[in-house]
This record gives C-alpha cells, structure tokens and sequence, in this order.
C-alpha cells in the first residue's frame, strides 16, 4: 500500500506557491551596505537556479540527485537566506518531494508539513487553496 498523504496527487503544488523569483527582496534586512545586498541577491540566483535544477531532476526520475539538491537549498536557506521563510519552504518542500518518491515517507511528512506551514503563515488568506486544510 502506498502513501496517502496530502501531497500524494500533485507533488509540485506547494511548490508553485513559492516565490522564488528575487522579484520582492524579502527578507533583506538593511539599507546601505551594498556588499551584502549584493551577496543577498547573488545567493538568491543561485538558490533559484538549484532548486530548478532539482525539479528537472524530479521530472527525469532521478530522486536521490533531488535529494542532494534539495539539502543544499536547505542550508542555504538557513544560512544565507535565513532572513527569506518562503525560501526555506521551497528547500522543505523539495527535499520533501525527493524522500516521498523514494518510499522515505516518514522523513518526508515532516519536511512538507513544515513547508506548508510557513507558507500559510507568511501569505495568510492567499495561501487558502495549498495543500489540505489544517
């Protein structure tokens, strides 16, 4: 029997909530100080190239390079990018992705609901259509 979680139907449907396009510079926490904007928008860039990067991996069947992927989103989110809730979200929901379609269920649950989570938190009644109902 397989995993009947919420995520099971449309595994990209969390992820299409996501911004990820440098577009808002949310989460940049200073005015001035050019060297770190740039190194802001810079690991922003290079987040938003992995992580398609790891989706193309998702769609070619290749999960384990998905998972690999998907941790160093999160250490960048956690690093870096810290100051950026949805960026984190996107890394969870990849890394999530990537361990549901290795049979890694119960590593995965977590991961996604946690995305989702702050997905509702920071986009509020917008983030009304993700994923199941609390």
């Amino acid at each position: 029997m397989g995993y009947s979680g919420p995520w099971q139907k449309e595994p990209k449907r969390l992820h299409r909530h996501l911004a990820l396009g440098g577009k808002s510079g949310r989460g940049w926490a200073g005015a001035g100080g050019g060297g770190a904007w740039a190194f802001q928008q810079e690991a922003a860039g290079e987040f938003q190239r992995l992580d398609a990067r790891a989706w193309e991996f998702y769609r070619a069947g290749r999960y384990q390079e998905m998972e690999a992927l998907g941790r160093r989103l999160l250490q960048m989110a956690e690093g870096p990018l810290r100051a950026e809730p949805l960026r984190r979200a996107a890394a969870l929901n990849t890394l999530g992705v990537a361990l549901k379609n290795q049979g890694r269920h119960q590593e995965a649950e977590p991961l996604l609901k946690e995305a989702l989570a702050i997905l509702r938190k920071v986009l509020g009644k917008r983030a009304s259509r993700c994923g199941p109902k609390p």
